[in-house]
């Protein structure tokens, strides 16, 4: 059974540097997804004698990849040639998309007595899931032509949703929990699955497959031990890590909250000794409490079983009290009502009470043993 995640995410933190949220002002063309913004739109346009011919490069482009630009560009009195460009990311939860600010750079003249200038977007400029640019000419006599407005489609990935719903896990059996992740643009990278920080006391969290590539899933493993620490909604970053190949030291991480509680139940008797005369029809009362943890699910039930008993000496439960505290413990408190008659021989017998919880991962036993009636 996979635990999923929720329909609540919060917001993705961004890289690009002032961004502005447009839902949906950006119009996807279906066949080429070209986006089309207001402030973009215009054919190209000269003057002067100045001329500007660009081959758009052509892809396919990821993030953290870096793209180089270039243009044939002539003219007399040339004084510079600039590229404009916005970047333009997907909002969180499919909402529309995150528009960067307009960024101009210069771009630099190839080789001395060419015609040709290029700018290389580092790396760490490339996002995605679109590049919108233009390139601009000027002269001296202030003259300038500028190229039509080109859009290349980058891919990107993410996590489908950033933050889990609560994924309750059991001490001492092992659970999968599925974290899916959505390609944009036909990304086909390879992620790394990192944990971030440390699980609570007792746990443990790695991801089954190191590495995956979108729009797999990840699949993490978690498990606990018998003294694991019992806790409600720890948190526990994922990130989802792509590094391009080629020694680049840029990173691009999708951070994803896991909410986590480790739960469980508890039992006692008390007193775990009574001692007492043997008479006809005689009964003989303990206490049995049962604590159940928040988050803890038995759909069949509590089955209890009081084993080690001499033969005519009976048991039974009767409930004396119910209530769950505020941090959503269950506490039942039953008596534990021992029966027999004088054909009981007097000794010192020693039983145990059994508790068994059937989970969807599998069962789970507790027991309290060497509880003590001495009969004389």
């Amino acid at each position: 059974m996979y635990p999923q995640a929720p329909t609540s995410p919060l917001p993705v933190p961004m890289s690009i540097r002032t961004i502005l949220i447009v839902v949906i002002l950006i119009t996807l063309a279906v066949t080429g997804g070209i986006v089309a913004l207001a402030y973009y739109r215009g054919p190209a346009s000269y003057s002067g004698n100045l001329a500007i011919k660009h081959n758009s490069p052509r892809g396919p482009f990821a993030i953290a990849n870096p793209i180089t630009l270039d243009a044939n560009v002539t003219g007399s009195n040339l004084s510079n040639v600039t590229l404009a460009y916005r970047v333009i990311e997907q909002a969180p939860s499919g909402t529309g998309f995150i528009v960067g600010d307009l960024v101009k750079v210069p771009m630099l003249l190839k080789a001395a007595g060419s015609d040709t200038y290029a700018y290389t977007m580092p790396a760490s400029e490339v996002a995605g899931v679109y590049l919108n640019y233009y390139i601009s000419a000027f002269d001296s006599s202030g003259n300038n032509a500028r190229s039509d407005v080109y859009n290349l489609v980058v891919g990107d990935f993410d996590w489908v949703l950033d933050r889990t719903d609560e994924v309750v896990v059991i001490k001492t059996i092992a659970s999968q929990v599925r974290l899916d992740l959505q390609q944009f643009n036909g990304f086909n990278k390879p992620v790394t699955i990192r944990v971030v920080g440390s699980a609570p006391a007792g746990t443990s969290i790695r991801p089954i497959a190191p590495q995956v590539t979108p729009p797999n899933p990840a699949m993490l493993e978690i498990r606990t031990t018998g003294d694991a620490e019992l806790v409600q909604k720890y948190i526990v970053e994922i990130d989802a890590v792509y590094s391009p190949s080629g020694g680049s030291s840029v990173q691009i991480i999708r951070r994803l909250t896991l909410v986590l509680t480790v739960t469980d139940f508890a039992m006692s008797v008390t007193p775990l000794y009574q001692q007492v005369q043997g008479v006809t029809d005689k009964e003989v009362t303990y206490t049995l409490n049962l604590n159940v943890y928040d988050g803890f699910k038995t759909p069949n039930g509590f089955q209890i079983s009081v084993t080690g008993l001499p033969e005519h000496m009976t048991w039974r439960l009767e409930l004396i009290n119910y209530k769950i505290s505020e941090d959503e413990t269950a506490l039942s408190s039953y008596k534990l009502i021992l029966k027999f008659t004088s054909t009981v021989p007097t000794g010192l017998y020693l039983f145990a009470v059994t508790i068994t919880a059937t989970t969807s991962g599998g069962s789970i036993v507790h027991d309290v043993s060497n509880i003590q009636l001495k009969i004389t």
